[in-house]
Protein backbone atom coordinates (compact mmCIF):
# COMPACT_ATOMS: atom_id res chain seq x y z
CA UNK A 1 0.00 0.00 0.00
CA UNK A 2 1.05 3.36 -1.14
CA UNK A 3 1.69 5.89 2.00
CA UNK A 4 -0.98 8.57 2.04
CA UNK A 5 -3.53 6.00 -0.16
CA UNK A 6 -6.42 4.30 0.71
CA UNK A 7 -7.49 1.14 -1.61
CA UNK A 8 -11.57 -0.55 -2.32
CA UNK A 9 -11.18 -3.54 -1.13
CA UNK A 10 -14.69 -4.72 -0.38
CA UNK A 11 -18.41 -3.25 -0.97
CA UNK A 12 -21.90 -3.73 -1.05
CA UNK A 13 -24.95 -2.72 -2.94
CA UNK A 14 -27.95 -1.45 -0.94
CA UNK A 15 -31.32 -0.81 -2.53
CA UNK A 16 -31.79 2.35 -0.02
CA UNK A 17 -28.84 4.60 1.61
CA UNK A 18 -31.14 3.84 4.84
CA UNK A 19 -29.72 0.18 4.94
CA UNK A 20 -26.53 0.67 3.63
CA UNK A 21 -26.19 3.55 6.69
CA UNK A 22 -27.58 0.74 8.69
CA UNK A 23 -24.99 -1.61 7.91
CA UNK A 24 -22.20 0.14 8.02
CA UNK A 25 -23.33 0.89 11.81
CA UNK A 26 -23.70 -2.87 12.48
CA UNK A 27 -20.36 -3.76 10.82
CA UNK A 28 -18.67 -0.90 12.76
CA UNK A 29 -19.38 -3.15 15.95
CA UNK A 30 -17.79 -6.04 14.04
CA UNK A 31 -14.34 -7.19 15.60
CA UNK A 32 -11.35 -6.50 13.06
CA UNK A 33 -11.00 -10.40 12.62
CA UNK A 34 -14.71 -11.03 11.16
CA UNK A 35 -14.31 -7.61 8.92
CA UNK A 36 -10.85 -9.22 7.48
CA UNK A 37 -12.83 -12.64 6.82
CA UNK A 38 -15.43 -10.66 5.36
CA UNK A 39 -13.09 -8.89 3.07
CA UNK A 40 -11.21 -11.96 2.15
CA UNK A 41 -14.05 -14.27 1.32
CA UNK A 42 -14.86 -12.33 -1.53
CA UNK A 43 -11.83 -10.31 -2.19
CA UNK A 44 -8.88 -13.11 -1.46
CA UNK A 45 -5.90 -10.90 -3.15
CA UNK A 46 -7.12 -7.61 -1.72
CA UNK A 47 -7.61 -5.93 -5.21
CA UNK A 48 -8.08 -2.41 -5.46
CA UNK A 49 -12.02 -2.56 -6.74
CA UNK A 50 -12.04 1.35 -7.24
CA UNK A 51 -11.51 1.20 -11.66
CA UNK A 52 -14.28 -1.48 -11.16
CA UNK A 53 -17.19 0.44 -9.54
CA UNK A 54 -16.22 3.63 -11.41
CA UNK A 55 -17.12 1.84 -14.97
CA UNK A 56 -19.78 0.01 -13.63
CA UNK A 57 -21.08 3.74 -12.44
CA UNK A 58 -20.43 5.61 -15.32
CA UNK A 59 -21.87 2.84 -17.56
CA UNK A 60 -25.31 2.88 -14.65
CA UNK A 61 -25.09 7.07 -15.59
CA UNK A 62 -25.14 6.58 -19.93
CA UNK A 63 -27.93 3.95 -19.60
CA UNK A 64 -29.79 6.14 -17.21
CA UNK A 65 -29.54 9.15 -19.64
CA UNK A 66 -30.41 7.18 -22.36
CA UNK A 67 -33.54 5.90 -20.92
CA UNK A 68 -34.33 9.49 -20.21
CA UNK A 69 -33.78 10.41 -23.58
CA UNK A 70 -36.52 7.83 -24.71
CA UNK A 71 -38.89 8.63 -22.36
CA UNK A 72 -38.74 12.15 -23.66
CA UNK A 73 -39.32 11.61 -26.74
Amino acid sequence: MVEGFHYLVWYEVHESMESAIEREKRLKEWKRKWKLELIESSNPNWQNLYNMIVSLDSGFRRNDAANRSALME
